[in-house]
């Protein structure tokens, strides 16, 4: 449903941009969906694979780190959805962390640079109670001062999520919620819920050449989507690159196509 003029006007916008295609004579047999109002990830099969051709800005997100050795993955997971936002959007984007989830290790300054976030542009918050994060969040939403906010969640239910999406809706501001699923589950409002898990790493070229650890490779699964379907990729993070790829196939190995198999 469109909700205020912003909305009005990309969604006239995106309607135009149809038309022209059309008219065009393209002889694409899919028009490519061209909104302002998302998080585009910068892979093309991710992205065509939601629902709006990118993470829906005004709407709440969810990831879940499985275990605590999928936390560093998930985290720059996060790193790299907030560089794609924030190269597009001004503002700063707001980070909520749970005190108690710092065992696991607190971000790491270098690794802002690399994944394309200058210092500048992010602002930590450190709390003890999960309550706590989310007024946070939700003060922040209803300020419209952040481009977005992201808090660290160890225990919420669906009424929570429910007054979250709701804020980041009216907005018109994405708010991500990570979470660490080994601390329990819950029923959720988010848009869409993800578990990203650490893969082990191909080495190749020098590093494979010296017996080293190739890129970061993660399996990326999107198990719930609103108006979309589920799916689950492998993706490499280019370290020298500092962005994110889908994964070459292994050698004898299957493909990297999307998988929507999810057991």
């Amino acid at each position: 449903m469109i909700n205020n003029r912003t909305n009005c006007r990309s969604a006239i916008s995106d309607l135009r941009a149809r038309i022209g295609q059309i008219e065009r004579g393209k002889k694409s047999t899919k028009l490519e969906f061209i909104s302002p109002s998302v998080i585009r990830t910068g892979i093309t099969e991710l992205d065509s694979h939601l629902p709006d051709g990118g993470l829906t800005l005004g709407a709440l997100h969810e990831i879940t780190i499985p275990t605590p050795a999928d936390t560093a993955a998930a985290t720059s997971f996060c790193m790299s959805l907030l560089s794609s936002l924030l190269q597009t959007r001004k503002g700063i984007a707001l980070w909520c962390q749970n005190s108690d989830m710092l065992d696991t290790g607190e971000i790491y300054p270098p690794c802002l640079m690399q994944h394309g976030i200058a210092p500048d542009r992010l602002i930590f918050l450190r709390l003890k109670r999960d309550d706590d994060i989310l007024w946070a969040m939700e003060e922040a939403l209803h300020s419209h001062g952040p481009a977005c906010v992201l808090g660290e969640i160890a225990h919420t239910n669906l009424t929570k999520t429910r007054r979250l999406q709701t804020a980041a809706n009216e907005a018109d501001l994405p708010a991500i919620i990570l979470h660490p699923g080994w601390q329990g589950t819950w029923n959720s409002a988010a848009a869409t819920r993800w578990r990203i898990k650490t893969n082990q790493s191909r080495p190749y070229g020098l590093a494979k050449t010296l017996n080293e650890p190739g890129n970061p490779l993660w399996q990326v699964e999107l198990y719930r989507c609103r108006r979309g379907a589920p799916g689950i990729w492998k993706m490499e993070f280019q370290n020298e690159k500092g962005n994110l790829s889908l994964a070459a196939p292994a050698s004898n190995g299957p493909d990297n196509s999307c998988s929507t198999d999810i057991a």
